[in-house]
């Protein structure tokens, strides 16, 4: 049960796998749902208890309910008779504007989506909400939930409510054109996503758009989507009021006209028309059919947001004309090109795409980017006049010089995702020494770290007001990280060194504490001091900003405890949804914890947040390849690569993915070219030789040996590269580099486990290899596969009870395929003494199958499965698992 524990790239919902329902109708045993056709609050399905109905559409009915398996957390279940390809398409969505998926589940004749509770406002809400507000609004504009998908079908007026809603997450959204645009930019963002994905929405509409609680706006409902990717299209449909022109004759006709991204940029000028003006621009009811063809008629007529909402600045009312063109031609191409204008309208720029005449407008936006610019050019005419030339140019040399000064402080902030994912990185010293440079970068610019008084002196000093507590927070957190990175390299120091490191570290923490507010010193420096050898913490602070809570889950991922972190995470992201660092370390903590599936979706939020940054695409390859769906992993190699070229890792990690597709031309290019961009022979040579032996270059397999033989390693990951390589010809030559590897680093997970391995599948050494794993679990007591580990040993030695309870705190961290696979087979040895463990051992097994095991060689040889292998229960999961892999 116990394997070699590969080197790997290091990044940074206990998840339901959506092939559950698959698993289930192959084998009713395994889990199948009954029958049932009518769902009320308080019902039980599929681990499942219903709490609230929250709505019904013309495909489903939608409740609140709660996950029993995860801590009763509330979920949104979405129950439908007629089997949709909304999971498919949301499952390759992963984007912070639009809800996500959980999972699905079959309770035939039903179809469960489970996806996440965001909060339960909507756009229609805030608008209703508006509208009860405004009696200059007509109570016959329609509610805005109400979803025609055909003629003759419209709206039903809604009457005004007697009693005012509830405030909602959107109060006082609609008084606030730049709140507005915020939203529409995020919109747009999670439209490009979707659509560079193949996915159209066709149906964008306020009852579709939520209002999560943390404020943040996201698409749901794609029950109507299309598939551009797809061989076939199925017939448009759509709500009429916000329908194209060109989707309308199509509903009416179903002649085929072309119907493509343009049509969701169409609908959401419509929203944003409703949004501004509190009016729907087309408002639909009941229609003839020749009512209906004046109606797409009408559509050539472009309304003006100005016209009822005259304080909207004429460049939004440009913006929104420019969507609602009726030709597709004439609007925005991609919601790209619309996010770009948006953007630039909420930086006070020119807009890039539609026609922005207004010279008092633009006057306007160019005085508000250069504030001090403008300031000066009169101060430069009153003061000329008075005193001459040479004081105007003094006083514009002290302005250059705080502008240089602002835009230090603004790089920084720039830099800051980047920095914070180089030097927090766990076990990635390259990272952190790249990090570390950086840093001291941008703290050299304004004098860190030097004297203690560096805010009252140059540059700091000369940054207007408004900037300095934002710059003075960034400075104190990046010398917090920079104190982190020291600490974590300290270790792998020789002795004289480590102490001057730390040091160091603890007076790059003592400077930290004048960056922040005395009631807004986050809580992780007073815990860092005290771990440097400070003095002690006093009482215990709640966290209460994002950065307090980014920064204590840092604390916990340097202790191994990344359950503990999500906690944090979590608070961080909820908090400042744009915080791509945290998005990225939440996605490290659940790939830790083997919860594969959530990892992913966090490290393509991180990706949307941090375009520029490989390390997300990278990261997601490293969780497909774990996953053994090699395809995927290639393809966000790929696109590592595409954001940086030189990213040699990238292209060794590629190449591998490669070989378990036997593509190994392609393979073998990648490593040369990882060569080439400075990769560590040792982690290259070996795979290539290897590689080469496969494909009967024996003379190159040689060579590669013997220039691999020629390199003597230093680091930590060279070490435990040349073990690997070693491993099946000299286990003793690879237990020795294993070793080296950990006193190089000795907080080393990898060489940890990798000795562990050696003592047990090539040794024989179950008592030793049963410490090393004890000790893994200590260095990292929440990594499931060391407490897995431990567990089969605990179970080979005969201490049942042991193995049990570790077995269970490992899946508690974890339920990834390959660790509950492990742990069947702790259950699997206990039954020799007690056969009812038999029935969780199975229980274990068809769980691991349900979530990705597919290795039908593994469990054919696997000896701690022997107890159990002559059952019939055994012979019917081993045909299951034949039948899968064909």
């Amino acid at each position: 049960m116990s394997a070699p524990f590969q080197p790997r790239p290091v990044a940074a919902a206990d998840c339901d796998n959506p092939k559950t329902a698959v698993w289930d109708s192959l084998d009713p045993a395994l889990g199948g749902a009954a029958t049932r056709r009518e769902w009320r609050p308080g019902d039980h399905v599929l681990g499942f208890t219903l709490v609230e109905f929250l709505g019904k559409g013309t495909f489903a009915q939608v409740f609140l309910a709660e996950q029993e398996a995860i801590a009763g957390r509330l979920v949104v279940l979405k129950v439908t008779s007629a089997q949709t390809q909304e999971p498919d398409r949301l499952g390759r969505l992963q984007h912070p504007n639009v809800v996500p998926i959980h999972s699905v589940h079959s309770a035939p004749p039903h179809e469960l989506i489970c996806m996440p509770y965001l909060g339960r406002t909507t756009l229609a809400d805030v608008l209703r909400a508006e509208r009860y507000r405004s009696p200059s609004h007509p109570t016959r504009l329609a509610h805005s939930g109400s979803s025609p998908t055909q003629p003759g079908t419209g709206p039903v007026p809604v009457p005004r409510p007697r009693t005012p809603p509830p405030a909602a997450p959107g109060a006082g959204l609609l008084a606030d054109h730049r709140r507005v645009l915020r939203l529409l930019a995020d919109l747009a963002a999670g439209l490009d996503h979707a659509h560079g994905r193949g996915i159209l929405h066709l149906d964008i509409k306020p009852a579709n758009v939520l209002l999560a609680d943390t404020g943040e706006p996201m698409l749901l409902d794609f029950n109507l989507a299309h598939d551009t990717t797809g061989a076939t299209r199925g017939p448009v449909g759509g709500t009429l009021p916000y329908a194209a022109p060109e989707q309308l004759a199509e509903i009416d006709t179903r002649a085929g006209h072309a119907v493509d991204a343009r049509a969701d940029l169409y609908a959401l000028g419509v929203l944003a028309y409703e949004l501004f003006t509190a009016e729907q621009a087309f408002p639909a009811g009941m229609m003839s059919k020749s009512e209906f063809k004046q109606y797409i008629a009408n559509r050539r007529a472009v309304p003006s947001v100005r016209a009822k909402a005259p304080a909207v600045p004429r460049a939004v009312d440009a913006v929104v004309r420019k969507l609602l063109a009726p030709d597709p031609a004439d609007r925005y191409q991609t919601a790209l090109e619309l996010k770009t204008d948006l953007d630039r309208q909420l930086a006070d720029r020119p807009l890039a795409s539609a026609p922005d005449r207004s010279p008092v407008e633009r006057l306007g936006k160019w005085h508000r980017r250069n504030p001090w610019l403008a300031l000066r050019l009169a101060l430069a005419a009153v003061v000329g006049l008075a005193l001459g030339f040479g004081v105007v140019v003094y006083r514009q040399e002290g302005a250059t010089r705080a502008r240089a000064a602002a835009e230090q402080a603004l790089a920084a902030q720039n830099q800051m995702p980047a920095l914070r994912l180089d030097l927090t990185a766990p076990g990635d010293s390259p990272s952190r020494a790249r990090g570390r440079a950086a840093a001291e970068r941008h703290l050299a610019a304004f004098g860190l770290p030097g004297a203690d008084n560096w805010r009252d002196a140059d540059p700091f000093a000369r940054l207007p007001d408004g900037f300095k507590p934002g710059a003075a927070a960034d400075l104190g957190e990046l010398l917090l990280l920079l104190a982190h990175a020291r600490a974590q390299d300290a270790p792998a120091l020789p002795e004289d060194e480590r102490a001057a490191a730390l040091g160091e570290a603890l007076r790059l923490n003592r400077l930290a504490e004048g960056g922040f507010a005395p009631d807004a010193v986050p809580p992780f420096l007073f815990a860092q001091r005290a771990r440097l050898g400070g003095e002690p913490p006093p009482a215990p602070a709640e966290p209460r900003h994002p950065r307090d809570h980014y920064l204590e889950a840092v604390g916990l991922i340097a202790d191994g405890r990344f359950r503990a972190a999500t906690g944090p995470l979590e608070r961080a992201t909820a908090g400042a949804p744009g915080h791509g660092a945290a998005h990225f370390a939440l996605a490290f903590c659940r790939q830790q914890l083997g919860q594969y599936q959530r990892a992913l979706e966090r490290y393509d939020t991180a990706h949307a947040l941090l375009p520029h940054d490989p390390r997300p695409a990278f990261n997601r390859g490293t969780v497909y390849g774990l996953m053994q769906k090699h395809p995927e992993a290639e393809a966000e190699f790929t696109l590592a690569l595409a954001i940086d070229p030189g990213h040699a890792e990238a292209h060794r990690n590629r190449a591998v993915a490669r070989l378990a597709q036997g593509k190994h031309p392609e393979a073998e290019q990648d490593l040369t070219t990882a060569l080439e961009k400075g990769l560590s022979p040792l982690l290259v040579y070996p795979l290539r030789a290897q590689l080469r032996a496969r494909r009967g270059d024996a003379a190159g397999a040689e060579r590669d040996r013997a220039a691999a033989a020629a390199h003597e390693p230093k680091t930590e990951s060279e070490f435990i590269a040349r073990g690997l390589a070693r491993l099946a010809a000299d286990p003793a030559a690879a237990l020795r580099d294993f070793e080296a590897a950990e006193r190089v680093n000795p907080a080393s997970l990898r060489a940890v486990q990798n000795q562990a391995h050696v003592h047990s599948e090539h040794r024989k050494d179950s008592a030793r290899a049963l410490a090393l794993v004890t000790r893994a679990a200590e260095l990292y007591p929440e990594y499931a596969p060391a407490r897995a580990g431990r567990a089969v040993l605990l179970a080979r030695f005969g201490r049942r009870a042991e193995a049990h309870k570790e077995a269970e705190t490992a899946l508690a961290l974890s339920d990834a395929a390959d660790v509950v696979y492990q742990l069947a087979g702790v259950y699997a040895l206990t039954s020799a003494t007690d056969p009812a463990d038999a029935g969780r051992a199975f229980e274990l097994l068809r769980q691991a199958v349900r979530t990705g095991f597919r290795d039908a060689r593994t469990l054919a040889a696997d000896p701690d499965l022997d107890p159990i292998r002559n059952r019939p229960e055994f012979g019917a999961l081993a045909a299951a698992l034949k039948d899968l892999n064909r």
